[in-house]
């Protein structure tokens, strides 16, 4: 008799297990996903941006949702649209389950922006241009950048420094599955470095110019690995030519020597890295955390040389109603002694004010909802403050560099693409040195 109930009771057990796991396991399957589109946007596009297909399956309606949300969050990224939504209906199959009817829901964002522009960094003084923007160019979700700057300014009573710089950039671009961008740049470039004058007096420090142009060609491509891991490799060729010969500021000629005999340098370099991003746009601030770590290695085929290094960084980023709080530390290291411009990593310190092997930086952002003229514009700002460990290569540290100041982000509401940035950094431990930059770029 007791060998008969706990039979029993196993078999009730049985019935009730397998009749919940039917009910949990009503699952949800994609019949079809549908595009409305207003705008020139592809509808392959967003399928090779989307993974979303007919078939998938899903254990319950909470897991659809979240998925679908995830979809939308990297349309959201892409910050092309003015309209973003994905809606699904459900209905009862044959199997007693449900289908899922999904619309993907985009309005294109202005497609265009072009205008001359007014640029200051107090580490390459003013420059005037034009910049054209070709958002989501074709329909394919990628950016067409196409730049041009000129400077020319003057240095004592007859030199005059002249530089121009033509760019292209495509971003975004999607093939073979994975992320790609392109850059091509030509630039004439007018070099300025002072020398201990060798004629009397002795410690007299004279300056020198040359000029030469320089042209950068490479491309950056993401494959993706695990969740939300990537493996990017960035090939990179350089080349700089048609060197002029070398005088000092009154225009008098000085021997050439060194690089300046040399018709062309050639340099190319590979840049490869693991980086882990979580980091989304929640409106105009953003959420998440990141990190990455990588290598490059470089040929010189003039002096026949190898150059390395190494980087790697940590972003957080979070949203507190108006506020957004952030901080980044990132260092680096050169196997090839000092690297110049290592004061690029603190705003406050012109780049090329620093040289150093080993640089590590720390990065802290508060920024706040200024201002906000709804579909017009958009005003975010706040204080920073920087801190530099910086040693040489003969090992030497640095004095720990401080720096602190203000800065600001206006995006126009109607280009959601677009965003310029205005920084106001001074050094704390130099009283009276200042870096001041407008630019269309975040500094993280």
């Amino acid at each position: 008799m007791r060998i008969t109930t706990c039979i029993l009771v196993f078999m009730i057990f049985s019935l009730f297990s397998f009749t919940v796991t039917a009910v949990e396991q009503n699952n949800i399957l994609i019949g079809s996903v549908d595009y409305s589109i207003t705008g020139s946007t592809r509808e392959n596009a967003l399928q090779d941006r989307l993974t979303l297909a007919e078939g998938m399956e899903f254990n319950n309606e909470e897991e659809l949702a979240l998925y679908l949300k995830n979809q939308e969050q990297i349309l959201i990224n892409l910050r092309l649209f003015d309209t973003i939504e994905i809606n699904y209906e459900l209905s009862d199959s044959e199997d007693g389950g449900f289908i899922a009817i999904v619309t993907v829901v985009v309005v294109d964002g202005f497609p265009f922006f072009g205008a001359p522009f007014y640029k200051y960094d107090s580490n390459a003084g003013h420059q005037f241009g034009a910049i054209v923007y070709f958002y989501n160019f074709m329909g394919s979700l990628t950016t067409l950048a196409l730049s041009g700057g000129y400077k020319d300014t003057f240095s004592g009573d007859q030199f005059r420094k002249i530089n121009w710089d033509i760019k292209a950039v495509l971003t975004g671009l999607r093939f073979l599955g994975l992320d790609w961008s392109f850059t091509a740049e030509e630039d004439y470039i007018t070099v300025e470095k002072k020398e201990i004058n060798p004629t009397p007096p002795p410690d007299d420090i004279r300056t020198l110019f040359y000029t030469y142009y320089n042209t950068n060609l490479f491309f950056t491509t993401g494959i993706p690995l695990i969740d939300k891991l990537t493996y990017s490799q960035s090939p990179f060729l350089n080349l700089k030519y048609n060197y002029s010969v070398l005088v000092d500021q009154d225009n008098v000629l000085i021997d050439s020597g060194g690089e300046l005999k040399h018709p062309i340098v050639v340099t190319i370099s590979d840049t490869n890295s693991l980086n882990y991003n979580t980091i989304d746009w929640v409106e105009n601030f953003r959420r998440g955390f990141s990190a990455s770590i990588g290598n490059t290695i470089g040929f010189n085929f003039v002096d026949l040389s190898v150059f390395s290094g190494i980087g790697a960084a940590l972003q957080w980023m979070e949203v507190f109603g108006v506020l957004n709080l952030s901080a980044q530390l990132r260092g680096a290291y050169s196997f090839n002694g000092d690297e110049y411009s290592a004061g690029d990593g603190l705003r406050g310190v012109e780049d090329s004010y620093l040289a150093d092997q080993f640089r590590l930086y720390l990065n802290t952002d508060a920024k706040i909802r200024l201002f906000r003229w709804e579909e017009v514009v958009e005003v975010t700002g706040g204080p920073f403050f920087d801190i530099g460990f910086l040693r040489k290569a003969d090992g030497i540290f640095e004095d720990i560099q401080l720096t602190a100041g203000i800065e600001g982000i206006v995006f126009p509401l109607f280009l959601k693409s677009l965003y310029i940035r205005g920084t106001l950094g001074f050094d704390l431990l130099h009283l009276g040195k200042f870096e001041l930059i407008l630019s269309q770029t975040l500094f993280y």
